[in-house]
């Protein structure tokens, strides 16, 4: 049976079986595989197998999946390859897993038993080993935009009835329309990669909200 052993520090690791079918693997804690780093998305992979033969599936994910260095959005895997969900390193292995690891149970495994690490020349032009992800979540990300931006431009409103200062007021509401903006550009990321898709949903109706504001503030202008 194949497996899949996921690298943790000092030489640490934890092997995972694959079974039959399909295995999910991403941050969310209903996957077969959950890896709690903020880099892996929610839903990040799956690994296939078909009469014993194994392809890992990019699922969308922010930081991508890598074989061997190489990004692809679906991959066969042979026995030795290394594989990077966001940060995170896994090795494939297509025979018996031999020493401490042992099935989901962390363990330590010698460098002896393991394939040599992939030297960084190897890896495409102009990409490194891995991307850095974000702390939080596109979705999460999305929804501080928007909620600080409304704040700002709710608080521009209050100084400007009671100072009367226009040059304030414009700089505030300037920069809440912008975080507003950046607020729903990253939702609608959120929402097509499933990367924290309901506080995105909530980021867009607060964009949502500002556009219909605009639209009936034009109208009675007009």
């Amino acid at each position: 049976m194949a497996t899949l052993v996921i690298q943790q520090n000092a030489g640490a690791s934890t092997s995972h079986d694959l079974n039959s079918g399909t295995t999910s693997i991403g941050r969310h804690p209903e996957n077969t595989i959950v890896l709690e780093d903020r880099s892996v998305s929610s839903r990040h992979a799956e690994i296939i197998a078909v009469n014993a033969l194994y392809t890992v599936r990019d699922l969308q994910s922010s930081n991508g999946t890598k074989v061997n260095g190489s990004r692809k959005r679906e991959q066969p895997l042979k026995h030795g390859d290394i594989i990077f969900f966001g940060r995170v390193e896994c090795r494939f292995h297509d025979q018996p897993v031999t020493g401490n690891a042992k099935s989901a149970t962390p363990a330590q495994v010698s460098k002896d038993q393991l394939p040599p690490p992939l030297p960084l020349g190897r890896i495409g032009a102009g990409q490194k080993s891995h991307r850095a992800g974000l702390p939080i979540s596109a979705g999460a990300a999305s929804l501080v935009f928007a909620i600080i931006g409304w704040a700002l431009r709710l608080i521009a409103a209050f100084h400007y009835a009671r100072y009367h200062n226009t040059g304030l007021n414009f700089a505030l509401a300037g920069l809440g329309v912008t975080l507003i903006c950046v607020g729903g550009t990253f939702s609608f990321l959120a929402i097509s990669r499933k990367d924290g898709t309901t506080p995105g949903i909530f980021a867009l109706i607060l964009t949502l909200l500002w556009v219909a504001e605009r639209v009936v503030t034009a109208s009675s202008d007009n």
